[in-house]
């Protein structure tokens, strides 16, 4: 804050100055058509403070190209994370296609398991069941035909049907393993998604930002630049509106002829309105494109 109000106490100081002397109007000048020494002297204080205004605006410009710069910068780190962050959403698009099929996979594993172990089950039912019948029918057999062992070959038929139980048990015990794998192959790729789907939506959020951030700095940017071309251009103006004011100047120490000297005196007066019009405006662009936190950095060179 030191700079900037040093360099409103100039600014105040050169309006102070620069209205004492248009109290010297046309027609006074044009009375006598001399501009005496004192007269002369303040309009060479004016001049030093205006020239004082042009290097506080050149450090301002200053300012707002090492704003510029960074706010390139900053643009450029941003481009760079939207460039990882596309990059880094396209990774998971594509693993979350792969485990999305996967997810497939494993659910038609798991769904045709389900089906042949209800089917295996089945089978086994009515194998228990046949075995009941056929143990019902032995033990019946034995209590009326005890006397003739040969007459009740049912335990054939049971044996038969105790392999058969035993076969689809097995079948049963493989595909309640299946099953097993084919879950744990479900609840594991749903949770990688799941994980995947969260990471996905960050990306896209931090997506929107960094663009949202990157439109911001792109707009600040160009109003950096424009203003800092139509200050340069004023700037030129106002140091050649400068220079021709002290040309005038020491024209009016050296004339030596009434005529001349009220030309002179014309002249000066013209183009000290100049430079109090060209003060406002090379000072209020330099200020406004500028965030407060940079006027503290802008010291003189």
């Amino acid at each position: 804050m030191t700079c900037f109000r040093s360099f409103i106490s100039i600014l105040t100081l050169t309006v102070l100055l620069f209205v004492g002397p248009l109290l010297l109007t046309a027609e006074a000048v044009a009375q006598d058509e001399v501009l005496s020494q004192a007269t002369i002297s303040e309009y060479t204080a004016k001049l030093t403070h205006a020239r004082n205004i042009e290097v506080e605006v050149a450090n301002r410009v200053e300012c707002i190209e090492a704003h510029d710069a960074e706010l390139a910068s900053r643009r450029n780190a941003l481009e760079q994370a939207l460039g990882d962050l596309l990059r880094h959403k396209l990774d998971l698009d594509s693993e979350i296609a792969k485990q999305q099929e996967k997810q497939k996979g494993f659910s038609a594993s798991y769904q045709s398991e389900l089906a042949n172990s209800a089917r295996l089950q089945r089978e086994l039912d009515n194998l228990q069941a046949k075995k009941q019948a056929q143990d019902a029918d032995l033990r019946d057999c034995r209590s009326k035909w005890y006397t003739l062992p040969g007459m009740c070959q049912l335990s054939n038929w049971l044996l038969h049907t105790v392999g058969a139980i035993e076969s689809v048990e097995g079948k049963i015990a493989s595909s309640q393993r299946g099953l097993q794998i084919a879950e744990a192959g479900l609840n594991s790729v749903g949770l990688w998604l799941d994980q995947s789907q969260n990471e996905l939506s960050l990306a896209q959020s931090q997506l929107v930002e960094v663009k949202t951030s990157i439109d911001q700095t792109e707009d600040d940017i160009q109003k950096l630049k424009t203003t800092l071309s139509d200050l340069r251009a004023k700037d030129q103006s106002y140091r050649k509106l400068l220079d021709d004011f002290a040309n005038a100047l020491k024209e009016a120490k050296s004339v030596d002829t009434a005529d001349a000297r009220a030309r002179t005196a014309r002249k000066i007066i013209r183009i000290s309105d100049d430079v109090d019009a060209a003060v406002a405006r090379v000072v209020d662009p330099a200020n406004s494109v500028l965030p407060e936190g940079w006027r503290q950095n802008c010291s003189p060179r």
